[in-house]
């Protein structure tokens, strides 16, 4: 593996309760991408996980880029 760095989410508008975000980590060579993590504090030690999800695992042999979508429903 190697080191990561948190991405701020892109959020788009609103629509009937529902919003979807993209970001795009960069990933290191030698890394198997297996969980995705969502914090509540873009750097340092402070930021608590607010929620994390496991994704399909999938190995990058090389540095390459990782596309997660994430959709939000109120209730």
């Amino acid at each position: 593996g190697g080191s990561y760095a948190r991405k701020a989410i892109s959020w788009g508008a609103a629509s009937a309760g529902v919003v979807t975000g993209v970001v795009t980590f960069d990933i290191p060579a030698s890394t198997t991408l297996t969980y995705a993590a969502l914090c509540n504090a873009s750097t340092g030690t402070t930021g608590v996980v607010v929620d994390r999800v496991a994704v399909t695992s999938q190995p990058f042999n090389t540095q390459g880029t990782y596309v997660l979508t994430l959709t939000y429903t109120q209730t």
